[in-house]
């Protein structure tokens, strides 16, 4: 967050540097701090198996990148992240929808308008279902609860 808050000051600022295109510099800045991201990724040393360990216990993510973690601690996740990824993908059609159906009616272009509240009922529709669905309760953050 820092560098991109210096990329985008540089970028802007900096007369040499200064880039009128936003497009430009946007992909600039994604570019430049990806890149930091990266070296950072290569430099920085790895968590211990402890610090995963019990991150896990207290956390208990989904997925399949915790495999190892649950194989030793013996806990399931308390997360279901299929479930999760849908509540996304429901929330996104729900919220880009009713957006985009407010500026296709502002807009005076009616078919986008309704289009859209479709797509943003739709939305509010699935994530009503899954809310419905049985979840796993997760312990209260700070709770020492398993």
């Amino acid at each position: 967050m820092i560098a991109s808050f210096i990329m985008g000051s540089v970028t802007s600022l900096v007369p040499a540097l200064t880039m009128e295109d936003l497009g430009l510099r946007l992909m600039f800045i994604t570019a430049s701090v990806s890149s930091l991201w990266v070296i950072a990724l290569f430099v920085t040393q790895p968590e211990t198996e402890a610090t995963l360990n019990e991150f896990y216990r207290q956390v208990r993510p989904g997925g399949p990148a915790w495999t190892k973690q649950r194989a030793r601690n013996g806990l399931k996740p308390a997360q279901n992240l299929s479930l999760d990824l849908q509540r996304v993908a429901a929330g996104i059609l729900q919220r880009f929808g009713f957006l985009l159906t407010t500026e296709g009616f502002l807009l005076g272009q009616p078919a986008i308008g309704w289009i859209s509240l479709i797509v943003g009922v739709g939305g509010w529709m699935w994530l009503r279902q899954l809310n419905k669905s049985n979840a796993l309760l997760m312990a209260r953050p700070g709770s020492d609860r398993d």
